[in-house]
């Protein structure tokens, strides 16, 4: 009895883990809904790949609000001191410093102790621009997705995904600046 007692409350805890979608944004404060996206990425995990962003949020996959932690880093494998960091989905931001990764930590109470281990670096999987009803995503490792990561200006980007991304009509009462 002992023993299915265990590995009932072994899968019950295994599955209560949160996966979550991290944006990071090129513009400060997340104004202009454009970037890329680490998708269903574990707590802990470093969301970056050396370039530059300005500001992140996530979301829990399978939505719903969350009270877990965003943390912002100038390294983009989310090594060192946090640069900035908030509980919470909503945008996050430095208007002093460039961010080059993020991650998400699960918040529990503890002796105060921060666990200093170097973090699992995922480069984002998508370029994303959220406009109006519509998202437009182009997968990076899509010769589409290659020809999208050579383009310099914000402008040339955006009539990019507009071109070539994916469109997705945003679900009516999904709120875009939570996910």
């Amino acid at each position: 009895m002992r023993l299915g007692t265990l590995l009932l409350v072994t899968l019950a805890s295994s599955t209560a883990v949160a996966n979550y979608d991290v944006k990071m944004y090129q513009v400060r404060w997340c104004l202009l809904k454009m970037g890329k996206i680490c998708n269903n990425i574990g707590a802990g995990r470093c969301c970056g790949d050396g370039n530059q962003y300005r500001s992140a949020k996530f979301a829990e996959v399978g939505g719903g609000k969350s009270t877990d932690q965003l943390k912002l880093y100038q390294d983009s494998k989310c090594g060192g001191a946090a640069i900035m960091q908030q509980a919470g989905t909503g945008c996050v931001s430095d208007d002093k410093k460039e961010v080059q990764g993020a991650a998400v930590f699960v918040i529990v109470k503890s002796n105060d102790e921060e666990i200093t281990r170097p973090a699992e670096v995922v480069e984002p999987d998508e370029a994303f621009l959220e406009e109006g009803p519509f998202k437009y995503t182009v997968k990076r490792d899509s010769p589409e997705g290659r020809a999208y990561d050579k383009l310099d200006r914000v402008e040339d980007q955006i009539e990019y995904l507009r071109n070539f991304g994916k469109r997705e009509e945003i679900p009516e009462g999904v709120d875009s600046e939570a996910s």
